[in-house]
């Protein structure tokens, strides 16, 4: 699998640019899901005041068309309970109060960033700010591009192919981050065994 990714980044022009692009998108998806998580941890209970405040009393989840005031008092009776049917997260009323302000049942507002989505169900306007693109290394320059090529496709193809290979990684339980540590590490030994042939060739 190292051979080939490398393979795949040499073919780029520019392995040390590939291999930092790719950590800079790692590093920029790490920070958006403990941004999503920080923010689904810390979602609002509303109440019934807060209901009413609203002029939401009578409506519905716009998710799972639950009238709000049946999941309140569903939310009522399992804390009551010594062992609620559903985790405790899940129950309940929950806004984004931080942006839109639209209101859904938590469980179904939970489930729905979880599924690593970051935009309100209702507006899609979005609750958490998006990572940026890291901009490219001093002293690097991107990999060439064919004659007339979108200068970004080349990058985005390879994105492509590192992001799925690091899906792949993840299945399998092998940790990217180190994978890719490695893979640069054999690459920059194979790029310094090649030196000293160059260097004799010139001598």
């Amino acid at each position: 699998m190292s051979d080939f990714l490398r393979m795949q980044a040499e073919r780029g022009g520019g392995t040390d640019w590939v291999f930092n692009e790719i950590f800079a998108h790692m590093q920029n998806d790490l920070a958006h899901q403990r941004k999503l998580k920080e923010l689904s941890d810390n979602l609002p209970r509303l109440t019934e005041q807060d209901l009413a405040a609203a002029g939401e009393t009578d409506s519905p989840c716009p998710i799972c068309l639950t009238p709000f005031a049946a999941i309140l008092a569903e939310e009522e009776m399992a804390l009551a309970m010594d062992t609620p049917a559903h985790p405790v997260e899940q129950l309940g009323v929950t806004r984004f109060k931080d942006t839109c302000k639209h209101i859904f049942c938590r469980k179904d507002a939970l489930s729905w960033m979880r599924q690593g989505r970051v935009t309100c169900p209702t507006c899609r306007r979005p609750f958490i700010e998006l990572p940026n693109d890291a901009p490219v290394a001093d002293g690097q320059q991107p990999p060439s591009a064919a004659p007339g090529a979108d200068p970004g496709e080349h990058f985005v193809n390879s994105a492509d192919l590192f992001m799925g290979a690091m899906e792949n990684l993840r299945d399998m339980g092998i940790d990217p981050e180190a994978f890719f540590v490695q893979a640069t590490r054999g690459a920059r030994r194979q790029e310094d065994d090649r030196e000293p042939e160059f260097s004799g060739m010139y001598s």
